[in-house]
């Protein structure tokens, strides 16, 4: 029989083609699959990127507005927002409106919580000195015109225009009073504003003030005080028997 070599180098050139095409396949569908498992998980890496990112931006926002910080805060989120527009993270759009909201919130000047807070306090600190003084426009400048005064007696109790009467003798003379703050503590937000401070004075001893400060035409004034003398638990009993006979009289 004779052997056809050209048929045969046909066969012999065929399967070794197919060899060759199935290790290439081999190799592809290889690639293929690493290629897919690599990019499922650079996907996955972007989805948790993305959710990181959605939750410190809402952080932030909150973060921004409780502390109610200005500048330093815009720019970061200006630089966030940049960030975003490039790397076009999903969903990113939908952020958007609420950091252009946040952004002209922190943009818009306004007094900051810290220079409030001084503010407040200056008016307060002002008070004592103004009473250590003696200085009687300025002591009452502070107190809106409706306000009440409440003071150690229980018959204390005063609009504005009766505290001046009563307090014209003491500033007539150049002392006023003194009262040392030996610590002063704020509640509130906003425009109105309450607040308890410990006291000192000479005669008296320690007292506490209470009261309330409102925001009106551009300025923090005094809309209530009260003032009360602070007795130890200790001779709390003598001091009442001594107020109730002190009643009687």
């Amino acid at each position: 029989m004779e052997i056809n070599w050209v048929i045969l180098g046909w066969l012999i050139d065929m399967l070794l083609n197919g060899f060759v095409w199935l290790v290439i396949t081999a190799i592809f569908l290889t690639l293929i699959d690493l290629t897919d498992t690599w990019t499922r998980k650079a996907l996955k890496l972007m989805d948790k990127a993305d959710i990181w990112i959605r939750k410190f931006v809402e952080n932030l926002f909150e973060w921004v507005q409780k502390k109610n910080l200005k500048i330093i805060a815009s720019i970061i989120l200006l630089i966030i927002l940049g960030i975003l527009a490039q790397l076009n993270i999903k969903g990113h759009k939908k952020m958007n409106n609420k950091l252009i909201t946040l952004l002209s919130l922190l943009i818009v000047p306004s007094i900051s919580a810290d220079d409030q807070q001084t503010e407040i306090d200056a008016l307060l600190d002002g008070l004592h000195q103004d009473a250590h003084e003696a200085n009687f426009k300025t002591y009452f400048a502070r107190y809106t015109s409706d306000a009440i005064f409440l003071g150690t007696d229980k018959t204390e109790r005063w609009t504005i225009e009766e505290f001046k009467e009563y307090a014209k003798p003491a500033f007539a003379d150049g002392h006023g009073w003194t009262y040392t703050v030996v610590e002063r503590n704020w509640e509130g937000e906003g425009n109105t504003r309450w607040f308890d401070e410990i006291l000192f004075n000479e005669k008296l001893g320690h007292c506490r003030g209470t009261g309330v400060v409102e925001f009106k035409d551009g300025q923090w004034k005094i809309a209530h005080y009260a003032l009360t003398m602070l007795v130890p638990n200790e001779i709390a009993a003598d001091v009442g028997s001594q107020t109730q006979e002190a009643d009687k009289l």
